[in-house]
């Protein structure tokens, strides 16, 4: 009784191991539904807690926003900058990304509706100024080039800022701004966008992923207003390579703006 005891536990523990590999590893893949992934982690987390592996919920919560797909990258910034991971709860992490994934499949024909009531701008680059509409909520997915193609940013001399994002399922355009509630500063990987670089400015800043990156410099970039106006984002870091331009909520509040989402 007693070896075959010691045998049970043996491969128990030799099970539990490779569970843990396999926890360890798990990813979410490219184009893998957000339900599906969540039922290969937790069928995953199931087997190791029968084998008396004692996994807290706070654990899988990690894991799981660090494994996502890039796609969600913003979205898990967002979520572990707004969010106490300790108390958030697998199911209420489950939902907030089954939303998020529903917004990111919209068919067009519903954000055409909502651009019937955007508004207009302009970004200043060294390749000319790309028009654009402005209005909506989460992250842009719009078209930005010359001749009249969607751009997602506005900012205005009045009160209200009204900043658009809808989304579309192409490759990311460089010249399109995405706006991020997560983001503490204002970031540009196109260096031809800015009027001005102060080329002594050095500093890193930590995505979602904890990957780091250098920052080379900070300077402006200027925009016109659907009136005409020209006006200036100020403050904004100049990241090389960067493939998505961010625009910072919590940074156009701090200098006075109102932002509304709708």
């Amino acid at each position: 009784m007693k070896k075959k005891y010691q045998g049970t536990v043996r491969v128990k523990r030799q099970q539990l191991q490779a569970l843990r590999k396999e926890f360890e590893i798990l990813q979410m893949k490219q184009a893998e539904p957000v339900d599906e992934y969540f039922s290969r982690v937790l069928t995953t987390v199931n087997k190791m807690r029968i084998h008396g592996e004692k996994i807290e919920d706070v654990a899988v919560v990690e894991k799981i926003l660090r494994s996502m797909s890039p796609k969600f990258s913003y979205v898990v910034c967002s979520i572990e900058e707004s969010k106490d991971l300790d108390e958030l709860s697998i199911d209420e992490l489950q939902s907030s990304l089954l939303v998020h994934e529903q917004r990111m499949t919209t068919p067009s024909s519903t954000e055409e509706q909502v651009l019937k009531a955007s508004t207009h701008g302009e970004i200043y680059n060294g390749r000319g100024s790309s028009r654009g509409h402005s209005r909506g909520r989460g992250r842009s997915r719009g078209r930005g080039r010359d001749k009249g193609e969607h751009s997602n940013f506005v900012e205005k001399k009045e009160q209200e800022t009204l900043l658009m994002a809808s989304h579309l399922k192409e490759e990311l355009d460089p010249d399109i701004w995405y706006i991020d509630t997560g983001c503490s500063n204002h970031m540009c990987g196109n260096k031809s966008f800015f009027s001005h670089l102060d080329e002594s400015f050095h500093t890193t800043v930590v995505f979602g992923d904890h990957s780091k990156v250098d920052v080379m410099e900070k300077g402006d970039i200027q925009i016109r207003t659907k009136q005409g106006s020209v006006e200036t984002i100020s403050s904004v870091f100049f990241v090389p390579h960067l493939k998505s331009n961010l625009l910072s909520v919590g940074q156009l509040q701090e200098k006075g703006y109102e932002t509304v989402f709708k």
